[in-house]
């Protein structure tokens, strides 16, 4: 359904699934929730395993040699986070926007992992978040102290939009503070604390958060 409907309706379609868009993003969910569902029923994770692994090698696939999947799709190793593009043209180049969401794929890649007993892709796994939280905390969530964007810029806490040639605080479906803030914290699982440390939090909080809390949406007041 979804690569008829990106056919059929145009590119934009299921968020640009069919065009490679955002893959990383919203396959997680999907590999996160069955991953959780082989643990609890070890048959239905055997019966489901081929839909489940097809998902984590549409993204992340290691092998060179597979003929069905690129290599790691979505993660670039020179910069150390996924870009969320798919194959639009940009005159800024590929982006990232929810960190939340890449790192939630990849631990549901773990947990696919350990569920399915396949202690390479669980190791490979740990070996991407490893890199991912080093990146995060580099050049998205940005502490007190950032060397890495102007101080001017660094001050906003988070990036919103992290492009090859410029970063935009902002977000592509709304410019309120809490959908900037909110897209970097979604979704919160087990993981979260590993990027997101309590240090950075007490200062996004104090500097940006407090001060727009109560007239957040509730939807997002919540994440906040």
């Amino acid at each position: 359904v979804v690569a008829i409907s990106g056919f059929t309706i145009g590119p934009e379609a299921d968020f640009g699934n069919t065009w490679y868009n955002d893959h990383h993003f919203h396959y997680g969910y999907l590999i996160l929730a069955a991953s959780i569902l082989s643990h609890l029923d070890e048959s239905w994770g055997i019966t489901n395993d081929p839909w489940i692994t097809a998902l984590v090698r549409d993204v992340a696939n290691p092998s060179d040699v597979d003929p069905h999947f690129p290599v790691f799709r979505a993660f670039d190793w020179y910069v150390g986070h996924s870009w969320a593009k798919g194959i639009f043209p940009s005159a800024d180049g590929k982006d990232e926007e929810s960190t939340s969401e890449d790192v939630n794929f990849y631990y549901s890649m773990k947990l696919y992992g350990l569920t399915s007993k396949r202690k390479k892709v669980t190791k490979l796994a740990n070996m991407m978040l490893a890199i991912l939280r080093r990146s995060i905390r580099n050049y998205f969530l940005l502490e007190d102290g950032n060397q890495n964007h102007p101080s001017q810029f660094s001050g906003n806490k988070v990036t919103g939009i992290l492009f090859e040639n410029k970063v935009d605080y902002a977000t592509y479906f709304s410019p309120k503070i809490e959908c900037i803030h909110g897209i970097q914290m979604l979704p919160a699982t087990p993981i979260t604390p590993y990027t997101r440390s309590r240090n950075f939090i007490t200062q996004e909080w104090k500097q940006k958060l407090v001060a727009i809390v109560n007239s957040a949406s509730d939807s997002w007041k919540s994440i906040l």
